[in-house]
């Protein structure tokens, strides 16, 4: 019996690491899906501007599909590892309400298990720990919280605000994230350190799939058998996978819709400059989950990053970033909005891989983050979030409805016989706004686990 997991990204990291506990690295042969990235400097494009110049690593190293009748492009990795290996941000789980909506509880214990395995928030030596309630880390010796964002309270005729589901990242005292793609120190879970010791990996990109003879054939890009296996695992990632069966023919595209959470960003404005965000913090996200009343249904999520996301090292952004880094480091900082999933985008997905707009939220969400925005300001908080948004090129919370939301969970895995889908479409629907990262990981591991304990 031959397994091969296609992947090596957060779902194909998730296999693994079942694998290795349950002792069946010997049965499986994983696949990169693409190309490993340099570890080298990053430089900005501009010479001079205007504008700050922001960083340029990710037009490097990934690829921006068009959306035919719209703004915004859907992007995606064909590096090893995939946005894994070079995306830094926040590490987030769903929430009670998404949790049981998609009747999931069962994923914290695997969310519990995954953060012990590689330490996903917090330093390596032992003391932090991943709450019981997976709400923010505790016992940091590197850093303290930032108060000015741990009490907020907004209780309205419309809407709560409230930070009781909120986290911190932490990478050591390194403010550059986004420099080295070499992976992070601290297992931060968007760069973890994926070491797939013991596992057999091999490079060659893979196509299309076909079934032969009750096998599953793997071929390269002119057609030509590379592997074959009895049980094919795919963990190429949402977009990825779902343009790896429309090539194989095996997706009935014209009932294919691909969802995109809307991501806006914004400044705010440190009221107190006793917090010292580079003290505090290093490089750290801090998390915000909004909750809506029932009549609104919002689930939304904001994510705080440092402000010197800005500087590059093209001429103007060295200047800018000697000059007055103190001052934005220790003043400002950078917001990230993620709509709800009912002000997520629709997409559309032709059978050459096209893709189309089918429904665009964009507006309502930024109307959403206005009137989020004004009920902040007015509360008693040491911040202010600055009225200039600007809606993101593409969020990287994608989803579908590839598989079968009614379906059980270990059911709807199973895509045809003996092919299983271990990726982001595992949680079809629109996406929530809480990060799907550590959630894709353990649903991965709880496949394979549930493969190996009950199939087998």
């Amino acid at each position: 019996m031959k397994i091969i997991v296609l992947g090596t990204g957060i779902a194909g990291y998730g296999a693994y690491l079942a694998c290795k506990d349950l002792g069946k690295l010997n049965e499986v042969v994983f696949y990169n899906y693409g190309n490993k990235i340099s570890n080298k400097p990053i430089k900005g494009s501009n010479f001079p501007g205007v504008k700050f110049p922001a960083k340029k690593e990710f037009g490097q190293n990934y690829q921006a599909e068009d959306i035919q009748g719209s703004k915004f492009k859907i992007r995606y990795s064909s590096s090893q590892g995939g946005l894994s290996d070079f995306w830094s941000g926040s590490v987030s789980t769903f929430s009670d309400q998404e949790l049981k909506l998609r009747n999931l509880n069962f994923l914290k214990k695997f969310y519990k298990l995954i953060s012990n395995k590689i330490e996903i928030m917090g330093p390596r030596n032992g003391i932090s720990s991943f709450c019981e309630n997976y709400r923010i880390t505790k016992n940091f010796e590197s850093i303290e919280p930032l108060n000015c964002f741990d009490n907020i309270r907004f209780e309205g005729d419309d809407f709560s605000l409230l930070s009781e589901n909120n986290k911190v990242l932490v990478s050591g005292n390194c403010v550059m994230c986004g420099q080295c793609f070499s992976g992070c120190e601290q297992g931060v879970i968007f760069r973890p350190m994926k070491k797939f010791e013991g596992a057999t990996i091999r490079n060659e990109k893979i196509e299309r799939i076909r079934m032969q003879d009750q096998k599953w054939c793997l071929l390269d890009s002119e057609g030509n058998c590379v592997d074959v296996c009895d049980v094919l695992f795919l963990a190429c990632g949402t977009f990825q996978t779902i343009k790896l069966l429309n090539n194989s023919k095996l997706l009935d595209h014209e009932n294919v819709e691909l969802y995109d959470s809307n991501a806006i960003i914004f400044g705010i404005k440190l009221k107190s400059t006793s917090n010292h965000y580079i003290k505090n913090y290093g490089y750290a996200n801090k998390i915000i989950s909004i909750e809506g009343r029932v009549a609104r249904n919002l689930d939304t999520q904001i994510s705080i990053i440092p402000f010197n996301n800005f500087f590059t090292e093209s001429l103007l952004g060295s200047v800018v970033g000697k000059m007055f880094n103190g001052f934005f480091l220790n003043n400002f900082a950078l917001g990230m909005f993620f709509s709800s999933p009912c002000e997520s985008n629709t997409y559309k997905i032709s059978s050459d891989n096209k893709l189309s707009v089918l429904e665009d939220n964009s507006e309502l969400a930024k109307s959403t983050l206005h009137e989020i925005s004004n009920n902040f300001n007015r509360s008693k908080n040491d911040f202010k979030i600055l009225n200039l948004f600007k809606s993101a090129d593409s969020s990287i919370h994608y989803s579908s409805n590839l598989l079968d939301q009614s379906e059980d969970f270990f059911k709807r895995a199973e895509y045809s016989n003996n092919l299983y889908i271990i990726d982001g479409n595992l949680f079809p629907g629109k996406p929530s706004a809480n990060g799907n990262s550590l959630s894709i990981m353990a649903g991965s591991y709880a496949v394979i686990k549930n493969y190996f304990d009950n199939v087998l």
